[in-house]
């Protein structure tokens, strides 16, 4: 079974600046799921602060193949993508700050 029915952007990173002074991440891709049968839509989102200060116990959302319906993902739940995420906001953080 290889079913591509979520059809999502395979990569999308936001970072935006809210109405009191703090940016916002939020990221939004597709990936296999843990049998690596098909492809989902994961997102997640947060404080860049937050981020920055060492809190990675954000909320993952995942969207099932055949549902149009975000669920949450529970923490001790797939390490890769989390440890992704993390790389990725990591990476773009660093581009954000960098070091002279």
């Amino acid at each position: 079974m290889n079913s591509e029915k979520y059809n999502g952007m395979p990569l999308e990173l936001k970072i935006e600046a809210n109405e009191h002074g703090d940016y916002i991440w939020s990221v939004t891709f597709s990936s296999s799921d843990f049998k690596k049968e098909t492809r989902l839509g994961y997102s997640a989102s947060g404080s860049l602060s937050a981020f920055s200060n060492g809190e990675h116990d954000f909320l993952i959302k995942v969207r099932d193949e055949d549902r149009e319906v975000w669920t949450e993902m529970p923490l001790d739940h797939r390490d890769d993508i989390r440890n992704g995420i993390i790389s990725l906001l990591s990476g773009a953080t660093a581009c954000l700050n960098p070091v002279n």
